[in-house]
């Protein structure tokens, strides 16, 4: 599974940083706003897996503090790039620093959403499994409909149309964190990987594979190029099947190191790639390559830290 991750933390790295844009049009938009979308959902799955024994246990109150305190933290971290100064020079850069906070800087975004994914969870963990499947459909698919309606501009209403096209009306906690991390929350609890196959795990993950692919290829000729996709209907199928494949395969590895790299990988590598832009001449290919790889040795140190603070991964 931590396999997974640090393949997960690459996709991530290639997606901020346009993967393959300097190679071709067509090959970044198929990886970023592809292949590479499974990423963040397959996180909300792993952590909606593993936040079963928290609940069991009783342990959600604990869970949430060191979530919230880790998001604090890399906030801080990152607060030269977000909070707008003089920060009482304007309404506008107090609203602005404001909204920041609530909704999470660039990539910790995914912070905010694992918070609210665990307390909407935590709310709805006793309801019958089928009435949490269809809320998880429809916080699914509203999200999947207000992007497309937004990205095609199917309201005849510029208002509405640019409320749709706002990122955080579709790309939030309650559309795009819940239902995954919820799935994997089921999954964990019923046992439900025990009953499917291997064989069909493979099945299903080529199947969604191919209609990711698909989908993204149809979008490539009718949406701008420019514009980033993160609601993808095809995600609700290739996501879970490719986790379940992953538990399935159980391949060793020094789980807990693996672990730590990739979330270190994905907390550091905007501050790398920040760095890293006064060399775009590179081309993005190469700047991925690198924004990955040095993450990956600052990594170290954030785990070394850890080891002492406890709170930063």
């Amino acid at each position: 599974m931590d396999t997974l991750k640090i393949g997960l933390a690459f996709m991530v790295v290639g997606l901020h940083a346009r993967f393959l844009s300097d190679v071709s049009p067509l090959a970044e938009y198929l990886t970023v706003n592809g292949i590479f979308r499974i990423a963040v959902p397959i996180f909300f799955l792993i952590n909606g897996y593993f936040f079963y024994p928290t609940i069991v246990s009783g342990r959600q109150r604990m869970w949430i503090r060191k979530v919230l305190v880790l998001y604090i933290l890399w906030m801080i971290l990152y607060s030269p790039f977000w909070i707008r100064f003089p920060f009482f020079g304007s309404v506008q850069n107090v609203s602005s620093t404001l909204l920041e906070i609530v909704k999470g800087y660039y990539h910790l975004w995914y912070v905010v959403g694992m918070v609210g994914a665990a307390s909407t969870l935590i709310v709805l963990q006793n309801i019958d499994i089928r009435n949490l499947k269809a809320v998880i459909l429809i916080c699914f698919l509203s999200g999947v409909c207000i992007q497309y309606f937004g990205a095609f501009h199917l309201i005849n209403n510029n208002y509405i149309d640019k409320i749709l096209n706002m990122n955080a009306v579709h790309k939030n906690f309650l559309f795009v964190s819940f239902p995954f991390f919820a799935i994997g929350f089921i999954l964990n609890k019923y046992k439900i990987v025990e009953l499917v196959s291997m064989r069909a795990a493979v099945r299903l993950s080529l199947l969604g594979c191919m209609a990711l692919i698909g989908e993204s290829y149809f979008n490539s000729f009718k949406l701008p190029m420019d514009l980033g996709v993160d609601n993808l209907a095809s995600l609700i199928i290739v996501c879970p099947a490719i986790f379940i494949l992953f538990l399935k395969l159980q391949i060793s590895s020094n789980s807990k190191q693996l672990s730590n790299y990739s979330s270190g990988i994905y907390f550091i590598h905007i501050l790398v790639l920040q760095f890293l832009d006064q060399y775009k001449s590179l081309g993005e290919t190469l700047i991925t390559i690198l924004v990955f790889l040095i993450s990956g040795v600052l990594s170290y140190f954030i785990i070394e830290i850890n080891k002492r603070v406890r709170f930063i991964l």
